[in-house]
């Protein structure tokens, strides 16, 4: 099985900040913000791609359909690189008559558990002072 090196990068999504990581003994990137969890496999993965201080991760598609793709910004630059090059570098190499599948199907998502509510300063009472 191949595995990705410990490695991790923080950036911006569109929902906020994210941190892309990834474990050793592990054959996934995992995308972390405060919500939710999003575990990408290799499998799963296309390309990752450097764009500047930006990561863009490509998925998998079927022929003749437009690929999903995750990106994440405002990473320096030099990690944006390493990461890339890190994650390009263990993908596996399709076989000639593998079927081409939707990676994004592969993509698992956990919803992380909400902090519990912090408790209320008032009195808990309502309306005009008797």
């Amino acid at each position: 099985m191949t595995t990705l090196p410990s490695f991790a990068l923080k950036g911006v999504v569109a929902g906020g900040p994210v941190t892309l990581e990834s474990h050793s003994g592990t054959a996934e990137v995992t995308a972390r913000s405060r919500h939710e969890e999003l575990r990408m496999p290799l499998a799963a993965i296309e390309v990752v791609r450097a764009e500047g201080r930006t990561v863009v991760i490509e998925m998998t598609a079927p022929d003749g359909t437009d690929a999903a793709v995750y990106r994440v910004d405002d990473v320096n630059e030099a990690t944006v690189t390493a990461f890339a090059d890190a994650v390009n570098s263990l993908m596996p190499e399709p076989g000639p008559d593998a079927p081409r599948i939707e990676g994004w199907s592969l993509v698992t998502n956990h919803v992380l558990s909400p902090p519990a509510p912090r408790p209320s300063s008032c009195s808990g009472r309502t309306g005009p002072s008797p």
